[in-house]
């Protein structure tokens, strides 16, 4: 298992603490901070709560299934995260190489400092995501165990990359793009960042074209 300095749980749980104002995951992601401290890591505040949270009942502020479907939101994050640093990473040695590495510059440290994870190298990200990965599905496994909680009963099985979705057909939230491994989940980050970029550019296009037309127009009119 990495050592805590090596973990992208942290960070990315400060990434959702300072998330959207007011909105259910930010304050549910505060919520969940409020039980850590400097003797309390991060499995042992998730767990606590849970606890509270299912011991209040209708006076908790977050449902119980609120809580350990955030484990997911953690991972996520993690995963983003994980990607962010792997790719700062590439480009910081290719530029390396292709410099001869006059210029000293490491391009990584950026995104070291963003994603706020110090001790990893290149070659070790995976197996930090991967430690990760079961440090987070151990402990809500040992949660439920002991609420008698039925995973699959209830659909929670954690995997490295399942992100929610709002359908706006429907309106209902769904999780299309579920990835159970690290590979599958930097594929599923890579086609989700394809399909973002590809949806910008058709947007600038439009928006080029309907200025070109306008202009054109105005032109002959003149």
């Amino acid at each position: 298992m990495t050592s805590y300095s090596e973990s992208f749980i942290p960070g990315a749980m400060n990434k959702l603490c300072a998330g959207k104002t007011n909105s259910h995951f930010t304050n549910l992601a505060n919520y969940i901070a409020g039980f850590t401290n400097d003797s309390t890591p991060i499995d042992v505040a998730l767990a606590k709560a849970v606890f509270e949270c299912q011991s209040a009942e209708q006076e908790a502020p977050f449902h119980t299934f609120a809580v350990l479907g955030f484990f997911q939101t953690i991972m996520d994050r993690v995963m983003w995260n994980a990607r962010k640093l792997r790719i700062a990473m590439d480009r910081a040695e290719q530029q390396q190489q292709e410099s001869g590495g006059i210029y000293g510059v490491d391009l990584a440290q950026s995104a070291i400092d963003d994603v706020e994870v110090n001790d990893v190298p290149f070659n070790r990200i995976k197996d930090a995501v991967q430690s990760d990965y079961e440090l987070l599905f151990t402990t809500q496994t040992l949660i439920m165990s002991e609420l008698a909680i039925d995973g699959e009963q209830f659909g929670i099985d954690l995997l490295f990359f399942n992100p929610s979705n709002l359908d706006e057909t429907s309106g209902q939230w769904v999780q299309d793009t579920p990835a159970d491994t690290y590979d599958d989940a930097m594929r599923v980050m890579q086609e989700i960042v394809d399909d973002l970029k590809a949806a910008d550019n058709k947007t600038l296009m439009a928006g080029y074209l309907k200025n070109r037309e306008a202009v054109l127009a105005a032109r002959l009119a003149a």
